[in-house]
């Protein structure tokens, strides 16, 4: 009987372990993507009412596809909305709006950790590069590892970089740790809720129109 015992919690052990890893990094940190059609004005008004969609999406249209600080300016306000309550694409986009050639970088890098952990697989490239960087503040080599690990599985864009390139020479001690903090950031995610991700559809940005 005691063997009996024994073997029945190891059979139930493996099959939760079966179930767990069935659900694997890409469902846990999937997101659904939506282009959003509303019309500016519209959008406005849902914005000013504490709609974060809405303000996420003029702030996509301000701020369009130019690093310019003139247009970041004007997006900031938009993805603040988002950003103070957790939105991860506007806690990125809050996080680039600040942070223009390198401005304020150390004071506003946990906006960028924060979306990356929740998800937003653009600030997990450039978290990667923060942390492979040796001339950044937050230069850390067993982060760049697991995090890099992490976004292979779960976007083609950051299986364009290997571990050579950006972190050159690892070591099999920095491999290890890397992958602990891997499952400890997949672990960290199950504990936030899903989101979708707005965009504007490819319309013409406000400095298009001028």
């Amino acid at each position: 009987m005691k063997m009996l015992w024994i073997a029945v919690p190891c059979l139930l052990m493996s099959l939760c372990g079966l179930s767990s890893a069935q659900e694997g990094p890409e469902k846990i940190f999937k997101a659904e993507k939506t282009c959003v059609t509303t019309p500016a004005a519209e959008l406005e008004r849902q914005s000013n009412a504490g709609d974060i969609r809405a303000a996420h999406v003029l702030g996509l249209m301000h701020f369009g596809d130019r690093y310019d600080s003139q247009f970041n300016k004007s997006a900031e306000p938009y993805f603040r909305k988002g950003a103070d309550q957790h939105y991860p694409p506007s806690l990125y986009w809050y996080w680039t709006t600040v942070t223009v050639d390198g401005k304020d970088n150390e004071r506003h890098f946990p906006l960028l950790l924060e979306a990356a952990q929740r998800g937003y697989i653009r600030a997990q490239l450039d978290l990667i590069f923060a942390y492979a960087s040796p001339e950044s503040h937050h230069h850390d080599r067993v982060a760049a590892y697991g995090w890099l690990t992490l976004c292979k599985e779960l976007d083609a864009s950051c299986r364009d970089y290997t571990d050579e390139q950006l972190i050159p020479d690892l070591t099999q001690r920095e491999k290890e740790a890397g992958n602990l903090l891997m499952r400890e950031i997949i672990e960290k995610r199950k504990n936030y809720p899903t989101f979708v991700e707005y965009s504007n559809c490819g319309r013409e940005s406000w400095f298009e129109r001028k």
